[in-house]
Formats: structure tokens, sequence, C-alpha cells
């Protein structure tokens, strides 16, 4: 898994490429347990590249959207597809969590 952080009109964007997995989750604790504080408007999770996300996944996810919620931020998922998109549709977490298909689609919003 390989995460990257940059900025996109005046939103933090996270993206995660690979598979968002407890096993790589480790790797990148301090990362996601940070970003929380680093938001000044809006965390944008861009999952586009993310292959494959398990429960620890979308546990983590969670966890930053409880932290960046108290803050009273907001966060917005991007670009999920194949096995993450179901899941995550399963799971229902659109219904707290905004779901957007990708960057354009956001901003376009």
């Amino acid at each position: 898994m390989v995460v990257t952080k940059s900025v996109c009109n005046s939103h933090l964007m996270l993206s995660v490429e690979g598979y968002f997995t407890a096993s790589n989750i480790v790797s990148a604790r301090q990362t996601f347990e940070q970003v929380p504080l680093e938001v000044d408007n809006t965390l944008l999770f861009d999952l586009s590249k993310t292959e494959l996300i398990d429960s620890s996944g979308i546990g983590m996810l969670v966890f930053i959207f409880k932290r960046i919620k108290h803050r009273k931020q907001s966060m917005v998922l991007l670009g999920l597809h194949g096995q993450p998109r179901h899941l995550f549709n399963k799971l229902q977490i659109d219904r707290f969590i905004q779901c957007q298909d990708s960057l354009e689609s956001f901003l376009k919003h």
C-alpha cells in the first residue's frame, strides 16, 4: 500500500494505492492518525487506486471520519470501484460518509 498526501483547491487529499488491509495499515498508521489534525476544510480520500479493502481498512476510515466530524470538518471518499465499492455498498457506508465517483465530480458538486 502506498499512501500519498497532497492539497487540491484547499482540500487535503489522501490517496491510497494497492491493498488497504490490516497488514498494510501498520506502516501508515502514523499518517492516518495525524491526518485529521491537518485538515482545514475537507479531507478527500482518493480510493481510485485501491484494489482491495478489508475490515481493518474500513475501521481506519471510520476512525478518521469520526475524528474529522468531531472537528466539524468533512470527509469525502473518491473513486470507489470493484471490491471496495461492493463492500462499501453492502455496509451502506455512503449513508454517513459522502462518496463521489471522482475528484472532478466532487469539484463540480
